[in-house]
């Protein structure tokens, strides 16, 4: 029986979402981009940031409705962690919830020929409550915007359930998900080098502390490859970085999009 799989944006894997609160605003620059985050009550940060965005797009997958009324807060952090949660788990929750309803995203590409923009508010309305039994007057309510359901129903990667419910540190849960995009990236490959350097721009956990980063970076890998994806082959390249081979897949299924950032180019910059 394989896995129980729930799914995450591969865009936060290139920019991952702040480790620590950010303010009202976080901007991220990889060779790949730039992201801004803009948010009236702090742009969504740390692990339940990423859980939000998990319950998030678990609701928008659902439906082609933009607004959905579904299950209290409690039931939804119950659904993706699968225990009972406490007060102060409901309390981040909402939080970061709050904070991706009130966020409006930037994406910049840019190249030697082209600059690309895409800005996004992902959710217009959002109404949510943390009691275990409501009224049906009382259930959580989300309405996105046009964009921001296509958002969440594209530029998908799946991630086991499993690693959703145990991961406790949100650098854990972006170093699994990139270890599954870049195995997804194999498909039509032998495999993919990833140097340090690359990998220290797009994470940048301790941006005065090189070495220490790659440690940290390999423990982690290692360890959430052994618990989660014991399946994917790593191994260290000898010209400075990470080789993922191509490796089985999660789950073969086509509706787990790659993302792009280029979008039909219709105007130079």
């Amino acid at each position: 029986m394989k896995n129980q799989l729930s799914a995450y944006s591969s865009n936060f894997i290139y920019f991952p979402l702040p480790y620590h609160y950010a303010g009202y605003q976080y901007s991220k620059v990889t060779q790949n981009g730039t992201l801004t985050l803009m948010s009236t009550v702090g742009v969504p940060y740390g692990l339940y940031a990423r859980l939000a965005l998990v319950a998030i797009t678990r609701l928008a997958c659902k439906t082609d409705k933009n607004t959905i009324e579904d299950i209290s807060l409690y039931e939804m952090l119950n659904a993706i962690r699968g225990v009972k949660p406490s007060g102060v788990q409901l309390d981040k929750f909402e939080k970061q919830l709050e904070s991706w309803a009130t966020t409006v995203i930037n994406f910049m590409y840019e190249d030697d020929t082209w600059r690309t923009y895409r800005n996004l508010l992902l959710i217009k309305e959002g109404r949510f409550a943390l009691q275990k039994n409501l009224k049906e007057n009382e259930k959580v309510q989300i309405t996105f915007s046009d964009d921001g359901l296509e958002f969440f129903r594209s530029n998908l990667i799946p991630i086991p359930t499993d690693a959703v419910r145990e991961i406790e540190q949100s650098f854990d849960f972006d170093v699994l998900s990139w270890l599954v995009l870049t195995i997804y990236q194999c498909r039509e490959k032998n495999s993919i080098l990833t140097p340090w350097q690359s990998l220290y721009t797009q994470f940048q956990i301790s941006p005065k502390n090189y070495p220490k980063f790659r440690t940290n970076f390999t423990e982690t890998l290692l360890e959430v490859k052994k618990r989660f994806y014991p399946k994917a082959k790593i191994h260290k390249s000898r010209e400075g970085g990470l080789i993922i081979e191509n490796s089985p897949l999660l789950t073969d299924e086509r509706t787990l999009l790659m993302p792009s950032f280029r979008q039909d180019k219709e105007n130079p910059s």
